[in-house]
């Protein structure tokens, strides 16, 4: 019995990735940090999100990303109304963005909670990119629509965001592409960009380290390959968040805790 508690013991953790910049770039000071919050299905730790919220502002990010869902179609909205504000009151000059999740399309009321985003100042990204500089570097941000999107949208095909991404990637600058699912964002690895940040896979559910980093992700069904982690994919680096719902699926989360992901960007020496 202590065994299976700790096993499936679900505190939250902060994981840390450290990439360089490219050669071609450099920063004013200090370095870049991007905050990666993925798969929250709108769980709520503590009082009013408090312990997820300390570990967003004790990372101090120039950048926040919401890597798809973030709402659930099956829980109140309650829980990421909380993160959201409580981000928008406490770090109100940090750009965030967003970009949808197949859980956002499945409620069937995507278009509300891209209202609520607005509300809260978040950029929604939709086969789409924004550009803004960060302690000097030009940075790229670009985000895809979850493939869901044809639930609501019977004429929609993800080849729609083939000219806006690749654009993007032509942009000078450290190029970003935000993806719900890894094996997705895998596809546009060779379009140029430096980061593709993803989320998704829950890692895995199940995992035996160092043996097993994943059982079952959905999209890539057993032994998934981006289950969660830093992996090299082209030139590229993509990181897969584990994701922060301890509820999703309705199995346990096995030697699998719930993570915050900070990434932090440093010019090469």
């Amino acid at each position: 019995m202590l065994l299976a508690n700790c096993a499936t013991h679900a505190s939250l953790k902060t994981v840390y990735y450290d990439l360089p910049l490219p050669s071609q770039l450099r920063l004013e000071r200090g370095a870049i940090v991007i905050v990666l919050v993925s798969d929250l299905h709108s769980d709520i730790y503590g009082k009013d999100q408090s312990p997820l919220l300390s570990r967003v502002y004790e990372a101090s990010p120039d950048i926040i990303v919401l890597a798809g869902d973030i709402f659930d179609d099956r829980a109140s909205r309650l829980g990421t109304r909380l993160l959201l504000a409580g981000i928008k009151k406490d770090l109100p000059e940090t750009p965030v963005f967003y970009v949808t999740g197949n859980h956002e399309y499945d409620g069937g009321d995507v278009d509300g909670i891209l209202r609520e985003l607005a509300g809260f100042g978040v950029t929604v990204l939709r086969d789409d990119y924004s550009a803004i500089e960060v302690r000097g570097v030009p940075v790229v941000i670009a985000g895809v629509d979850d493939p869901n999107k044809a639930l609501a949208d019977p004429l929609y095909n993800t080849a729609f965001a083939d000219g806006p991404l690749r654009k993007a990637a032509a942009i000078d600058g450290y190029r970003i592409l935000v993806c719900h699912r890894p094996e997705v964002a895998k596809r546009y690895a060779d379009y140029g960009f430096d980061l593709l940040l993803s989320g998704h896979t829950h890692g895995g559910q199940v995992r035996l380290p160092p043996l097993v980093n994943g059982l079952y992700a959905p999209g890539q069904g057993l032994f998934p390959r981006y289950s969660g982690g830093l992996y090299r994919v082209g030139d590229a680096s993509l990181v897969v968040s584990r994701g922060l719902t301890t509820r999703r699926p309705p199995f346990p989360r096995i030697l699998n805790p719930p993570e915050l992901v900070v990434i932090t960007i440093t010019s090469r020496q």
